[in-house]
């Protein structure tokens, strides 16, 4: 239980220290902004190349992922269909705030406790970061070049795909562990030390941006949606995928506990950097954390 509490714990206690440095005015008023974007390039991309390159990719397309992905692809679905009129970028942010999961800095501890074993959480993990993420993010890029007028030929689509610094720390991550090469200090050291600064700037960033906006206390209907989306569709999906394909008790509780996980902070980061939906999404991320905790201690219940 300590794990997990720890894990949340630590999570408001760097969205606090946001909100307190807001709060005292330290920083510009849209310093969030800035934050963000030094996450979005500098942490965030430092943080895909060493999990990318370190990590087992056979584990990406582990069996017992299957739920996990059948859950999502249904949330995406049915998300899309409800905001079918907005533009292609905002329904890609609205399916990462309803299926993204905060599979790292929450997943982790909460594998490791309720699951036995943060060895649960890899596969959902590489997943998103190596194969998910870059797929929105390319995705919102098409079609802001699209409204721009750009012919997506090959090298428009190339463009976008090599100018995106969390998609080429990926895609150089995933060359490295690929071709088994093992970098040297020199290079690695320098990595993981920026790395290292992904998640608390995405929280700080997170805890300033509510000191600007003010912390949610109403929630509009799209929010309402895809909370109800993240909190409540999408585990009830992962077990039910997971029961029905017969897995052990064991493979469902874990299918039910990693899809209950929040939406990960990493959406706001790309809400501000596109300027796109930024509002909605902190609504969601405020709501599914705080949620997330009673909806797992019940998932795990149910199901243990």
């Amino acid at each position: 239980m300590t794990a997990v509490v720890t894990g949340f714990a630590t999570i408001f206690v760097a969205v606090a220290v946001g909100y307190l440095i807001g709060g005292l005015r330290a920083l510009p008023e849209n310093a969030h902004r800035s934050i963000a974007a030094l996450a979005f390039y500098v942490g965030t991309p430092a943080k895909m190349f060493q999990v990318a390159s370190q990590a087992d990719l056979a584990t990406v397309f582990s069996w017992h992922l299957l739920p996990f992905l059948g859950a999502s692809t249904l949330v995406v679905v049915l998300t899309v269909a409800v905001s079918w009129r907005q533009r292609v970028d905002q329904r890609v942010m609205n399916c990462m705030g309803a299926a993204y999961t905060n599979s790292g800095n929450l997943g982790l501890p909460i594998a490791h406790y309720v699951l036995g074993s943060a060895a649960w959480v890899a596969p959902v993990f590489l997943f998103q970061v190596s194969l998910l993420q870059p797929a929105m993010l390319l995705v919102i890029d098409a079609a802001r070049a699209r409204e721009a007028r750009r012919r997506l030929g090959p090298r428009v689509i190339a463009a976008l795909v090599y100018t995106n610094p969390v998609t080429v720390g990926t895609l150089l991550g995933l060359g490295v562990g690929l071709t088994g090469v093992t970098l040297p200090p020199l290079v690695m050291d320098p990595v993981n030390l920026l790395a290292e600064t992904s998640i608390p700037l995405m929280l700080i960033a997170f805890g300033l941006g509510l000191r600007v906006s003010g912390i949610p206390r109403r929630f509009s209907g799209r929010a309402r949606f895809l909370i109800a989306m993240k909190c409540l569709l999408m585990p009830v999906a992962a077990w039910g995928i997971a029961s029905v394909a017969g897995m052990s008790p064991e493979h469902v509780r874990a299918a039910t506990v990693l899809a209950a996980l929040p939406t990960a902070q990493v959406a706001l980061v790309h809400a501000i950097r596109y300027d796109l939906e930024r509002d909605l999404i902190q609504q969601v991320l405020f709501a599914t954390t705080l949620l997330s905790v009673p909806v797992i201690t019940v998932a795990t219940m149910l199901t243990g």
